[in-house]
């Protein structure tokens, strides 16, 4: 045991931490995340566990994934059924944020393939050394690369073909996992409505779900508006052929506060965990969501996605508020 693991086990914050996760259940729905820290991966503690058991999830960035963290997210996953997430920036690894979707992306697309396919073979490896059968159930793709221009057909197209070739490729190889896009539903804005569709998805291309943000936390009225007119762009959509669902990526202890030009991102947001709660017992209970007019159309959502991802140091308030989300999915009425 390392001096800086010693010393974590010493903190009261650790312990209070660890005895609160100890407390839940697993989550109903399954968590995804955003990439769990390289530290984290390194040298899990006990928190992580327990995460892991509620959540159902550890996730991995596929691009920069080693063996040995693979082997982590199987001895993580394996003791409590949970499975992997991989998560994937599809674009501007090799080139820069300049390179337009009308240029060839096979470059990209090679590298992601290595990747996945890397990923997929330590996997198998790492379920034959534990005598496991650990599996990855999602793909979460980041959007935010390539930009949609309202008066540009072409280049729309371009990005559409482009973002369907990276479908196309995740489902060849991990052909069982979902594919989850970020950002492709309805956001809040500063257009005259207050609202638009979000500007990375041409919503033509193909996906396993529709998705929003909920990086709003206090903002309930808006979080539910957010994720109810996502839904009803989900089911507007004639001859769709993918699933009328809609993922929720919570942003937990951080997110977009309110500014004078609208909001902007603060990584360190520790707001009221009513509110956490209050989100937490909505997504994850059916009565809710059996109440759309009230709430939002909850049940839509089969699985969630978090961000910042668990553990984030940028974000230390992260896990009191995963308690409080988890707490108010099992109706624990008491606010940590």
């Amino acid at each position: 045991m390392s001096f800086s693991y010693y010393t974590r086990w010493l903190s009261p914050t650790f312990r209070r931490q660890l005895a609160w996760l100890r407390e839940l259940k697993p989550l109903p729905k399954v968590h995804y995340s955003w990439a769990l820290p390289d530290s984290v991966l390194a040298q899990p503690d006990e928190r992580v566990y327990e995460y892991v058991r509620i959540s159902r999830a550890a996730c991995v960035q596929a691009e920069y994934a080693t063996q040995a963290q693979i082997e982590t997210c199987v001895r993580l996953c394996h003791p409590v059924g949970a499975t992997i997430g991989l998560n994937l920036k599809p674009y501007h690894n090799i080139f820069d944020a300049k390179r337009p979707p009308t240029a060839n992306g096979d470059a990209e697309r090679d590298l992601l393939h290595n990747s996945l396919v890397s990923c997929k073979g330590w996997l198998v490896r790492a379920n034959e050394r534990q005598s496991a059968a650990t599996q990855v159930t999602a793909i979460m793709l980041d959007s935010e690369v390539f930009y949609v221009k309202a008066d540009n057909p072409a280049w729309n197209q371009a990005i559409t073909d482009q973002y369907d070739a990276v479908y196309d490729l995740c489902k060849e190889v991990f052909p069982d996992a979902r594919v989850e896009w970020y950002e492709r539903g309805i956001e809040a804005s500063q257009n005259e409505t207050g609202w638009s569709a979000t500007a990375w998805n041409t919503f033509d291309n193909k996906a396993d779900s529709f998705s929003c943000d909920v990086y709003r936390v206090p903002e309930i009225t808006e979080m539910r508006e957010t994720f109810r007119r996502t839904y009803d762009m989900a089911i507007s959509i004639p001859d769709h052929p993918q699933p009328r669902e809609v993922t929720p990526w919570i942003g937990l202890g951080a997110g977009y506060q309110r500014d004078f030009d609208f909001q902007h991102w603060v990584e360190n947001w520790d707001y009221p965990t009513i509110y956490t709660w209050m989100l937490g017992a909505e997504i994850n209970n059916a009565w809710y969501g059996d109440r759309p007019k009230r709430y939002a159309p909850w049940n839509a959502a089969k699985v969630c996605v978090f961000y910042p991802p668990p553990f984030d140091p940028r974000s230390p308030a992260w896990v009191k508020h995963f308690v409080a989300y988890c707490r108010g999915a099992q109706g624990m009425k008491i606010l940590p």
